[in-house]
């Protein structure tokens, strides 16, 4: 279940995301969120220390940082579809050795065989 968190915008209104993951690039740590309003549209804030020493999320300084991580991000992303689908394919072929065991050891025999 992803987490959800609430920001105020530029007029002080709060509004709702949906965080989708937190990532390092260089020497910064970035959020990568979707407001629950337009699910189809990503934001990413960076991760800084406010004065007393907590953590605050601030707006990205200029273009060239949000395209830098925004391909950080789509690579995260790709990388993790690739991983999960590594392992609906183990898993598939997990069943399978399975299923050939069990049919070795009760002498169950397939029509095509």
């Amino acid at each position: 279940m992803q987490e959800k968190i609430v920001l105020l915008d530029e007029m002080g209104n709060k509004v709702e995301f949906q965080l989708v993951m937190t990532f390092g690039l260089d020497d910064s740590n970035y959020a990568a969120l979707i407001p629950m309003d337009d699910l189809k549209k990503e934001i990413f804030l960076r991760f800084e220390l406010d004065e007393n020493g907590g953590t605050i999320l601030v707006p990205l300084d200029n273009d060239q940082e949000y395209k830098d991580v925004k391909e950080a991000y789509e690579e995260i992303r790709k990388e993790r579809l690739q991983w999960i689908h590594g392992l609906t394919s183990v898993a598939n072929i997990s069943m399978l050795v399975l299923r050939t065991i069990s049919r070795w050891k009760y002498g169950y025999k397939c029509k095509r065989c």
